[in-house]
């Protein structure tokens, strides 16, 4: 017998006589066993990597005992590496917020179900009482979007006693993500205080999952803020809030399912770039006031099959587009737009719910290793693999794996070790289950290098259903992912990965909280997904071929078309955020369909900048005639444009055009035109206007229309369109105004403050000024005393440096705003004290960097993601005046595993050509080099300050550059987050 045939076969009969330990101890009662539903395992096996907080930390779930320290001590000690951290049936009181460690990713916090384990807040928690700062009970992690694979599941959070200032779940999970069979309650009737519930309010929160989350109590039920990634919610059930159900400002909020019995509106959509989508849902109230609000006149809202009862109104919304009570069929907030007549409407199709399959007991559980598979070693898994799947079992199980010190983890992106794979893995036989475990996957051989070769290929089997969830692949497959070629359905769930989905079975296709590349759909097929993730170059992110796609919750990234839909297919989406960040450039268009159907509700593009956005959103062909969608004819969103509603039936026909409009003039400033369009449409179909000034064309309107920007005492030509929802023109009306003089003058600047005093100098600086035309220039007075006034021309700077100044003396500057038309603003005032002796120390100031490079945002006192390649420039910087300065001390915040970069600190350089945001740095004198050290997080509290010695040959004004290096211990993406300002001082006084 070969060594590693040997091998393997002393693991199997050493992971038998585990399996037979394992019954044992089932039968005794001492595995870890959960509430025998459908909604989680009934146990997990002994070789699992599962950490238990009760035997592995010492936590008691008793209800008396702190459990703080214990969960998040398992919290540390277990970032990022997958680990399920598993809470047994208990009740488990934490008197501080549980916060998930590292770069916070990459962590399942779980239980033994919702009516089992209870995290409850100790009464009168500290910190826990003010309403109007929520403090979460468990956090997840915020900005930037890399809170990869993060999970709760199976618990009650309860906020406890007189914590008005309670949030139970701070959740942020990006790309793939969930909150699953959780119930979060301010008290056990929900009647106690408690500020909000779930909170999905980080920056760049998304795109991620819920199902089946309960929130009873509460100020507000979930509350949802950015302005990007979206969330997908399916089965929500809310209860018993005081302000509101569910409020949503700025991001995109996909619900099905919801049920809320609330004596306030259950929906609240807040601003211009809110989009909410609602289907399938029952809202009961209890009293006044309307079930649903959309306040702003450019959000979107689209309902669908939304049953509303015991409110005044259904919806309340502007331009008089109330719905009374009752059953809501479909209404849209947004234009509504076919390309061709026909029906105006989303194509409804038929929703099936992901199925389900039951937990088998954890002995008839298989796991490759015993098998021979050991992940972690390098060696291939796929015949061991392979083997447990045709092994008879119905359940196949991969563990985390193996375990690096907490030391070396920080480099190690992925320590909990990984499964080879070379060859496809058959999905057949008995199998219905194959659960990870969060268990990563590593591609090797043909399938990193043969397109037509898929990971996973789903054949006939003896199950009905099977489901492949909480997997990973650390690598990209050449081809398919996943191939579906079964009669069969299968389920794909919490899987973080890419290469291609390809359904060409006649069996169905669920897919829930899934990362992937592309979608390929056949003749026939069927696909229901729930938050879809596709982050792809493809020429098409999807292409359904004759085939049935639904999708709630559609997330993309990277350039290229979303949508093909051809030879009859039907694709509906109910919700999609699509995400122009990476690559700059326009894309010719979006979504395609050729004599197919297809419908879009509740969509937007978000670039980041206006450049990037797609110029034509739809493109739809009926036999030889094609159609498209004019970016210009849709409301904006980030640079983007949105796309309330959009019908495409392959049954469409013509109808008439609308009639020329008449146009009116309204107000009128010095820069800006306005007026309002009527419209009239033999067929009752209007849609809106298209204005075009000098052959530009202008957003699309439904009402009064403004434009900014004009120039004073101009006559300007405007040709005004109306158009119907099926993109069919009228003829123009020509319509001329002109704007007045500029007589207002700018409001004055604000925030007038130092940058630096010295004895002999005094540097201010100010926020912009506003006006409506534009401000071109400012003019400081310094006033000492009963003097005449000095008088400096800042010209079109916002910063002044005084020199003449006396050392000791109190100075009032007075800074004015002045527009092209010599229109003055009233002053803003600051007082200045000149220091009496020459300073020690100088401090650059976040908010006073000169130049941008790499990844680096102002966010107003202090400089976020700054990834090594960046650079940041200040000239003119005092250092030392008798003596130079021989300290620079950092003050930043950022997580221990991304340590490693290292800054070069570089004198009188000089800067090269500016290419795009970077400002390159070229020479100059190396006076020290810093290495960045772990602060333990991203956040203000966690800023801490570090100092080195440098060398500064004369002391006197220099220009400084800080050049961010790749160092040799560098993390897996590393960044210094939250740098808030450097100092540069006279550690000590020279000896003679």
């Amino acid at each position: 017998m070969k060594i590693p045939q040997l091998i393997a076969t002393v693991q199997r009969h050493i992971l038998h006589n585990l399996r037979t330990l394992a019954q044992t101890c089932v039968a005794m009662g001492f595995l870890i066993t959960a509430n025998p539903t459908l909604a989680q395992p009934t146990q997990y096996p002994l070789d699992s990597k599962v950490v238990n907080v009760v035997t592995d930390y010492g936590a008691k779930g008793d209800g008396v005992t702190d459990d703080t320290k214990a969960i998040q001590k398992a919290i540390n000690e277990q970032f990022g590496s997958g680990t399920i951290i598993y809470l047994p049936k208990g009740t488990y009181l934490i008197s501080s917020t549980l916060r998930w460690a590292g770069a916070c990713n990459y962590t399942v916090l779980e239980g033994q179900g919702q009516d089992q384990t209870v995290l409850l807040l100790t009464d009168g928690a500290k910190g826990f009482d003010d309403s109007g700062n929520p403090k979460p009970m468990v956090w997840t992690g915020g900005a930037p979007a890399q809170r990869f694979r993060n999970a709760v599941r199976n618990l009650t959070i309860d906020a406890g006693k007189n914590n008005p200032g309670a949030m139970g779940l701070d959740f942020c999970a990006n790309n793939q993500g969930c909150v699953r069979d959780v119930t979060i309650r301010s008290g056990v009737d929900g009647k106690e205080a408690g500020a909000v519930g779930l909170g999905l309010v980080q920056g760049e929160v998304g795109p991620l999952y819920v199902k089946n989350l309960t929130v009873i109590g509460f100020d507000t039920g979930i509350r949802v803020r950015s302005n990007v990634n979206s969330v997908t919610l399916e089965f929500i059930t809310l209860r018993g809030q005081r302000q509101a159900g569910l409020d949503n400002a700025e991001n995109m909020a996909f619900v099905r399912k919801l049920t809320s019995d609330n004596a306030v509106p259950a929906v609240v959509n807040n601003t211009d770039a809110g989009v909410v989508t609602l289907i399938d849902s029952v809202l009961n109230g209890r009293g006044q006031g309307p079930a649903i609000v959309q306040k702003s006149e450019r959000g979107v809202l689209y309902l669908r099959n939304v049953t509303v009862t015991g409110y005044e109104k259904a919806v309340a919304a502007p331009l008089g587009r109330d719905v009374a009570t009752g059953k809501v069929e479909e209404y849209c907030f947004g234009p509504t737009m076919g390309l061709f007549p026909g029906k105006l409407a989303s194509l409804n199709l038929p929703i099936e719910e992901t199925p389900e399959v039951a937990w088998e007991p954890v002995v008839k559980w298989v796991s490759p290793q015993q098998f021979g598979g050991m992940p972690g070693d390098a060696a291939d898994d796929t015949q061991a693999l392979q083997q447990a799947i045709d092994s008879g079992a119905t359940t196949i199980y991969l563990p985390r794996a193996r375990e690096l010190p907490t030391s070396q983890r920080a480099n190690n992106p992925g320590w909990e070790g990984t499964y080879h794979i070379s060859d496809t893995i058959h999905i057949r036989g008995n199998v219905q289950r194959i659960i990870g475990l969060e268990a990563t996957l590593t591609l090797t051989g043909k399938l990193t290098t043969e397109k037509d070769q898929p990971v996973f290929l789903f054949e006939q089997g003896a199950a009905p259903v099977v489901i492949l969830e909480r997997l990973a692949f650390s690598n990209h497959p050449a081809g398919s992912a996943i191939q579906h070629a079964a009669d069969r359905d299968l389920v794909l769930a919490s899987f973080s990965g890419s290469g291609r989905i390809d359904h060409r079975g006649k069996g169905r296709l669920f897919v829930e909280d899934w990362v992937s590349g592309e979608v390929r759909i056949g003749p026939g097929s069927r696909l229901w997904a729930r938050q879809l993730n596709l982050e792809s170059d493809a020429d098409f992110k999807i292409i359904n071929d004759g085939g049935t796609a639904w999708i709630l919750g559609l997330k993309t990234e990277h350039r290229g078309p979303i949508i093909r839909t051809i030879h009859g297919g039907k694709t509906e989406v109910i919700g999609a955020h699509l995400y122009k960040c990476v690559e700059s450039g326009t894309d010719k268009g979006l979504f395609f369909t050729e004599n197919a159907s297809m419908s879009l509700a509740g969509v937007s593009e978000y670039a980041w900048t206006p450049s990037w956005g797609t110029r034509q959103l739809v493109s739809e062909t009926r036999g030889d005639e094609t159609r498209v969608l004019p970016a210009d004819a849709m409301p904006t969103r980030g640079g983007g444009r949105m796309l309330p509603l959009i019908a495409c039936y392959a049954d469409a026909v013509k109808g008439s055009s609308p009639r020329a409009p008449k146009v009116t003039a309204g107000g009128s400033t010095a820069a800006s035109l306005a007026f309002a369009c009527e419209g009239q449409d033999p067929d009752g179909d209007l849609a809106g206007f298209v204005i075009q000034r000098e052959k530009q064309p202008k957003p699309a309107t439904m009402g009064p229309f403004r434009e900014t920007g004009l120039t004073p005492s101009t006559t300007y030509r405007y040709e005004v369109r109306a158009y119907d929802r099926f993109g069919q023109f009228s003829q123009p009306t020509v319509f001329e105004a002109s704007t007045p003089a500029d007589t207002v003058a700018p409001i004055a600047p604000v925030n007038v403050r130092t940058l630096n005093v010295t004895d002999a100098k005094v540097v201010l600086t100010w926020q912009e000024a506003k006006d409506e035309i534009g401000v071109i220039g400012y003019q400081v007075q310094r006033q000492e005393g009963e003097d005449k006034p000095k008088v400096f021309d800042a010209k079109d700077t916002r910063e002044l440096t005084d020199e003449s100044v006396e050392k000791g003396k109190t100075y009032t500057y007075r800074v004015y705003a002045f527009d092209a038309a010599g229109n003055r603003s009233e002053p803003a005032a600051t007082e200045v004290k000149t220091l009496a002796h020459a300073p020690t120390s100088v401090t650059l100031e976040a908010t006073r960097h000169t130049a941008k490079g790499g990844d680096i945002h102002d966010f107003g006192g202090f400089m976020g993601n700054i990834h090594w390649g960046a650079s940041l420039f200040f000239k003119d910087i005092d250092l030392g005046r008798e003596n130079p300065f021989n300290q620079v001390t950092f003050r930043y915040a950022i997580p221990n595993d991304r340590a490693g970069t290292q800054i070069d600190i570089l004198l009188d350089p000089k800067v090269g050509p500016a290419k795009g945001q970077s400002l390159p740095i070229e020479g100059g004198t190396l006076i020290g080099t810093f290495t960045v050290q772990g602060t333990g997080g991203w956040d203000w509290k966690d800023m801490k300050e570090f100092s080195i010695p440098v060398k500064i040959e004369k002391p006197g004004t220099h220009s400084v550059a800080l050049v961010f290096r790749k160092g040799e211990k560098d993390g897996p993406h590393n960044a210094v987050c939250n740098l808030q300002k450097v100092t540069f001082s006279l550690a000590e006084q020279p000896k003679d």
